[in-house]
């Protein structure tokens, strides 16, 4: 099996609703073994352990999507993330020093086919990324645009582009990239030496960066699609509507532990660099 494919389907699996569905499906099968026999009027330890378990997995599976589907919990996860790379400041002396060769816009993700209206291919994430870039390349005009991931993905973030007014020749297509491991390894024979802004979600962005670092390149972090900073401190955790389970709130949730993962996982692989690595000069 395809070990991209394979990370897919485990990640899948780890995925709150995903967790919470397995402990409650564990929880319901020792319930029901612990039945087994009971007419018999024989107890066991065996069926009291069995049905002790299974209520303890429906009882914690049950409060973890709760506190998965509640503000506190998934705007700390957010915060947690999106507070590494803050936006950067237009009127800063950070941002009139940056002279970029490239704006790198990370694909996050698309909907439907090529028929469809260009504003309906791509997901939320995907669409918001784009219109940062398109912003970022209307301030630094000498700068190229370059879209990274799979064919349809970059196909549409560029229709999308032209749309809002960027010429062709200032967009770059780089459509082998698969996920996020990916786009770093393809990128860098194109970009080499040049200077670049990378574009993504705020959630998104910690891991991306140590991974194009981890590649030899140095990336300037450009958040975009924020969902819980800067406005996350300046709110009680303990306000009632807080403790309401949403749907949206489950998604924040989502898309912060995927990334948390992910991160781990690329450290463990090695794949990772709080700096950029750059490779070993060998004095002869």
């Amino acid at each position: 099996m395809d070990w991209f494919v394979l990370k897919k389907i485990v990640s899948n699996y780890l995925q709150p609703l995903s967790i919470a569905v397995e402990s409650l499906a564990s929880g319901l099968i020792l319930l029901g073994l612990s039945t087994w026999g009971a007419k018999s009027g024989k107890r066991s330890r065996l069926r009291r352990w069995l049905r002790h378990t299974g209520l303890a997995f429906l009882i914690m599976a049950t409060m973890f999507l709760y506190l998965c589907s509640t503000a506190s919990v998934a705007e700390a996860l957010a915060y947690s993330l999106e507070r590494q790379y803050p936006p950067m400041k237009e009127d800063s002396e950070d941002f009139r020093a940056l002279d970029p060769e490239f704006i790198v816009v990370l694909a996050g993700g698309w909907r439907v086919g090529e028929n469809a209206p260009v504003t309906s291919r791509v997901l939320p994430p995907t669409e918001t990324r784009v219109i940062e870039g398109v912003r970022l390349a209307a301030l630094f005009p000498k700068a190229r645009l370059a879209f990274t991931g799979i064919p349809r993905e970059v196909e549409s973030m560029a229709d999308l582009a032209k749309l809002m007014g960027v010429a062709p020749d200032r967009i770059l297509l780089e459509s082998r990239s698969r996920d996020t491991d990916d786009h770093p390894k393809f990128l860098k024979p194109i970009l080499g030496e040049s200077s670049f802004l990378l574009v993504t979600s705020g959630m998104q962005l910690p891991r991306a960066v140590s991974l194009f670092r981890g590649a030899g390149l140095d990336p300037v972090p450009m958040p975009t699609d924020l969902w819980s900073y800067p406005d996350f401190l300046a709110r009680s955790p303990y306000q009632w509507d807080r403790l309401v389970p949403k749907a949206s709130y489950l998604e924040m949730t989502d898309v912060a532990l995927h990334e948390i993962l992910g991160r781990l996982y690329s450290n463990l692989r090695g794949d990772a660099a709080d700096e950029v690595r750059r490779p070993a000069v060998v004095e002869l």
